[in-house]
Order: structure tokens, then sequence, then C-alpha cells
């Protein structure tokens, strides 16, 4: 076995990161993620770098931001570009076996194309396995194993019925899957991640990267996971009733009902972590393996009189994100460092000692991590765009949030109002200039340079700078061109 620590990378979709045990939520039942926070370190202010799926999974797998890379919304006819999907790459030529297992969502593939027909793809951008799953709403659009084993077990007819329903309805309607729990898409990522574990090489470290659909909405959690929730035990959050009763059409009996089945699909996907950590443990390096916990984006499951993501409140801006690697990070600690989704590449890299590409941003935790260091960001940033609302932006320091919005500005004082209910924009004009300015720098400081590997014409016509007689030289090299 290798002395190179393995690596896990665990990411859910849409979870509001309020939502966990170890974040303080009193009725969610999040064991095993919340061994990951005892062993490991917990960052309360992680934010993703753009909170909408694809854009923020692109960001993920490249370490570009969102005005680097031009994907701003889920709906692109192309794939991400291989050529800045560097990250994998770069752990890869690091030594790594790597592979994905679960929601990629690096692009929208034709109506029943395979997945499998898209081998080459995910091998340029770093996996040397993969086995994609889509989201719940896109499965039966798509051929995927997912597929094969819903037609195999004869549950996709009640799937896609289910699905036309939702569809209908909406998607936080509040139904029990009609799949069994084993058979739920979570279920089954988990399950094929287990799998791969147990036949993973034992001669060549690995880099997991299991990538859960849930909890996103359908507000489907199968079986049990359904009903292990009374919505009546559910205190909502100050931010969820108070705008609620400024809002009469809202009802806060079924905010909770969509609450509690919310919870049941994350100890879902918490009892498969539960399994693929015990599938590590078996491989005989879990307590020489770097493990990640953390999402793409947030959801507001009614903060703010909203549901969904979009937005840059803690809900749906804000993350989950906890680092263990035993004998290096502190174990047990919360930090209030603060931290961006596409950090997770550098720390990858920092800690396995592989050299990253140039011109990709995002930094290593691992300094906080080990207690080294207290931060390695003054600010963190996020920007989503393309929509009815234009470009919008936000700037977050450990005290003070910032963010446009259809022309309007918001700031919170997070000391004082950590729900975001107060904005304080109006009364603080020259804070507002600041958090432009650092905007600004910001900008300046993160160019994707398309021209990066340019040589200047002396270079390429192989003039060193000192070189003598340049007027001659050229003047000869001219010449022969010309005849």
């Amino acid at each position: 076995m290798s002395d190179q620590p393995d690596v896990l990378i665990l990411m859910t979709d849409q979870h509001n990161p309020y939502c966990l045990g170890y974040a303080g939520d009193p009725i969610v039942q999040t064991p095993n993620i919340d061994r990951l926070a005892t062993e490991g370190m917990a960052f309360d202010n992680a934010y993703t770098v753009c909170p909408v799926c694809m854009p923020a999974r692109g960001c993920f797998i490249s370490g570009l931001y969102p005005h680097n890379h031009l994907l701003w919304r889920n709906y692109t006819d192309k794939t991400f570009p291989e050529e800045l999907a560097v990250i994998f790459r770069d752990i890869r030529n690091a030594g790594y076996y790597t592979a994905q297992i679960g929601k990629g969502h690096y692009f929208n593939p034709e109506w029943g194309e395979d997945f499998e027909d898209y081998a080459e793809y995910y091998n340029n951008i770093g996996f040397d396995y993969f086995e994609e799953t889509t989201g719940p709403y896109m499965t039966p659009f798509h051929k995927a194993n997912y597929t094969r084993h819903l037609n195999e077990r004869g549950l996709m007819d009640a799937y896609q019925k289910d699905l036309a329903l939702r569809f209908e309805q909406g998607q936080y309607i509040v139904r029990p899957s009609p799949l069994p729990p084993d058979d739920h898409n979570d279920a089954f990522i988990g399950r094929r991640a287990v799998e791969f574990i147990q036949n993973a090489p034992k001669d060549q470290p690995i880099c997991l990267f299991v990538s859960f659909p849930g909890p996103h909405p359908p507000l489907d959690a199968p079986g049990e996971y359904a009903t292990m929730y009374n919505p009546d035990d559910i205190d909502l959050p100050s931010n969820v009733v108070e705008i609620a009763k400024k809002n009469e059409r809202t009802d806060l009996n079924e905010l909770r009902q969509m609450r509690a089945n919310y919870y049941g699909k994350i100890t879902l996907i918490d009892d498969w972590i539960g399994k693929i950590v015990q599938a590590m443990t078996d491989r005989g390096t879990w307590d020489n393996t770097l493990t990640f916990f953390l999402a793409d984006h947030g959801e507001h499951m009614g903060a703010h009189g909203k549901l969904g993501k979009g937005q840059f409140y803690k809900e749906s801006g804000g993350i989950p994100l906890v680092i263990r690697w035993p004998d290096h990070a502190q174990s047990g600690k919360h930090t209030s460092a603060l931290a961006e989704h596409i950090d997770v590449g550098p720390t990858i890299l920092d800690a396995i000692g592989g050299e990253r590409t140039e011109g990709h941003y995002g930094m290593s935790l691992l300094p906080v991590a080990t207690g080294e260091r207290d931060e390695v960001h003054d600010a963190v940033f996020s920007e989503i765009g393309s929509g009815p609302n234009g470009y919008r932006h936000m700037v977050c320091t450990d005290r003070y949030k910032w963010w446009t919005d259809n022309n309007r500005e918001c700031l919170f004082d997070l000391e004082e109002d950590p729900y975001e209910m107060n904005n304080i924009a109006g009364e603080r004009a020259e804070l507002c200039k600041q958090m432009r300015e650092r905007l600004l720098e910001f900008y300046l400081a993160t160019p994707f340079d398309r021209a990066r590997d340019y040589q200047p014409l002396f270079t390429r016509a192989g003039l060193a700078s000192d070189q003598e007689n340049i007027a001659d030289t050229l003047y000869k090299m001219f010449r022969e061109f010309t005849g």
C-alpha cells in the first residue's frame, strides 16, 4: 500500500449548511458526517463561488470562477472545456488513480444519449474511472448505469410516473419516492462507491470523488426515511418564521413538512457515507485518508421566504465543509476561517505534493486545518449571472457580507445579524464603497489569461533581449523571407 494518503471527496447537492448535526441542527440525524467533523475540522464560513449547480461544479474541477470560464447557468449545449478542467488531471499526475461516481453535471447530453459514450471526455478531464448519474429529474432522459439498474429491477415505470407528477405539481411537493430505499439514486451511488473501493488498486493511492444528487429536490425521501422526522417537532429558524409572518400565503406547516422530508434525504446520504467510511476502513487506508465533506451550494428551505438556490444568503450561498486527515488536520475543531469550495483542489495538491497548473485559483486550506495559520482568505467571493437580474456579485469578510441584486445593494453585519435579516446598506455607504473596491481588486487579481502561453514576437523569432545588433539580425531575417 502506498505511503501517500488516499483522498475521498464526499459532495452533496443543494445542502443547506445549517442542516447537519455538527452544525447545530437539533433534529437531523447525521452521525457519520458528524464523526468526520469530530475527527477533523469544520469550516463554518465556507461558501460556493456560484450558488448554481453547473457553474459551481465547473469551478470545482477547474479552480476558476464563473467570470473566468464563462459558464453562468445550468443549461449549455457544450461540455465544460477539457482544457480548463485541471484539478483532477493535476491529482492524477501526482500518481493517483482518480475516480468519479455520481453527479458530475459538467454538460447536458442530448436526450437518449448514454454517459458511457463520453468515456474519452471523462478521461481527458482527469478521471481514470467514472460513473455519471444525473439528478433525478433528468434520469429518464439519459442512459446510465442507474437507468439500467431501474429497468432491470422493473422500477423505471413507477419512477417516471412519479416524476411526471412532480413536473406538474412542483419540485417541492412532499411525497415519498415510489422506489425502495436501496434503489433510490443516492443509495445507488453510495453502493457503487463502496464497490469501487472494494475493487480499487492496492498498489496506487486513489482519489475518489463521490457526488450525491441529494438532498436536492424533489422531496422524495424513500421508505422509512420519509417518515422518520415528525414535522411537528421541527422548530423553524427565525429567518423562516419572521418572513413567513409577513407573507400571509406562506404555510409554516407546509415548510415543516418540506424540511422533514429534506432531513430524511440527508440521513439517507449519511447512512451511505457511513458505509463508504467502513469500506475505506476495510481497505486499510482510513487512518491515512484525506477526506472532504462539502456541497456544491446550499438550499434556502424557506429562509428569507425562498425555496431553492441562486442567492447569497448563507442558506443558499454557504456550504458545509469538513476536512479530516488523521495526524495532520486538527480534530474536533470548528474554525471561522473563510473558505471557498474551489479551495478543495489546491488543498489536496498541497497535501500530496502535487504540482498545480498555473493560472487557476483557490487556496490551500491545509495551513488552517493543521493549525499553522488562522486564515488564508481575508474575503471570499461568489457570483451568478445571465438571468433576469443580470450579473450579481458577493463579497464576504469575517464580519460583513455585501452583494448586489438587481441594482440593489445588500449589506449584513454577520456578527450582529447572523441570519441576515437587517439590510444596513443604506446606513453604511462608506462600507459599501469599500466592498465595491474589494470586488474590483478581486476581479483584477483573478483574470483568466487566455494568452498565458503567449510568447513575445522576439522570443518566437529566437532573439534574446540582450542580443547585439538586433536591427541587423532582423534585417537579414526579413531578407530571407522577401528574397
